[in-house]
């Protein structure tokens, strides 16, 4: 069978499969997000004095 230029660049550029490493490795990563959102979200409704930083030095 002959191959066309046109599939071989839609194989090249498809993702390959993630397999039980990559689905673990990629749900930890939006975990990890989902958690820095979180705490940002938390950040800007409380203010500075969740980190500190209510006492200006200068």
């Amino acid at each position: 069978m002959e191959t066309t230029v046109h599939d071989k660049v839609v194989k090249d550029l498809m993702p390959a499969r993630f397999g039980k490493a990559g689905i673990i490795w990629t749900s930890t990563l939006v975990i990890i997000c989902i958690v820095g959102l979180v705490a940002y979200i938390k950040q800007l409704r409380e203010g500075l004095s969740i980190t500190a930083m209510r006492d200006y030095a200068s």
